[in-house]
């Protein structure tokens, strides 16, 4: 669409000019050749705009392809980070259900070591028990046939202590007696 022209303008240069029909003429003509020259540089300045437009609608065109196959990207790499991070987490769930596995049976192992040895404890501490018990008795036999023997032999060495006392006194009188008979002139016994 043309640009409208400005009122008045062309009505002012009309009535002024008195000079006559050739000049009429050709102020027209010159204005109809002003309008042509301003219309084809408007044209030109609009050419250059709409070209202008085009190509920043081309450039906002070639950014928004390159934003949409950034956001690809961006989507792929999310789905990518989503899967290994699921991937990830499946193998750290496996990892420790087996570490949990392992970790009971050897668990379950030693709880089972710990009560053989508690029970083998227990019968090792019942032994002990019994020949301590056993040997306190045979301590206690042991004291008693010793106090025995003490006193059999302190009355043994009473009764050999009285035995020596009377065969001494026997010797001394029977020398007494043979001093007595050898000063009477009996042969000794």
């Amino acid at each position: 669409m043309p640009p409208k022209g400005k009122k008045g303008k062309k009505g002012k240069k009309g009535k002024k000019g008195t000079k006559g029909k050739a000049d009429a003429t050709d102020g027209l003509a010159l204005g109809v050749e002003e309008k042509l020259a301003r219309a084809n540089l408007r044209i030109e300045g609009l050419e250059r705009a709409l070209a202008a437009k085009a190509e920043e609608v081309s450039s906002a065109l070639l950014a928004q392809r390159a934003t949409h196959a950034q956001l690809e990207r961006f989507r792929e790499d999310v789905e990518c980070e989503r899967a290994d991070r699921f991937d990830v987490s499946a193998d750290m769930t496996r990892h420790f259900k087996s570490m949990q596995a392992d970790l009971l049976g050897r668990l379950h192992k030693l709880e089972t070591a710990n009560a053989e040895l508690q029970g083998r404890l227990e019968d090792v501490a019942q032994d002990h028990r019994q020949a301590m018990l056993a040997k306190e008795t045979e301590i206690e036999a042991k004291d008693r046939e010793i106090a025995d023997l003490k006193l059999k032999t302190e009355r043994m060495a009473d009764e050999f202590g009285r035995m020596l006392t009377e065969t001494l006194g026997r010797l001394s009188d029977r020398l007494e007696q043979g001093l007595d008979d050898v000063s009477i002139g009996a042969p000794l016994p």
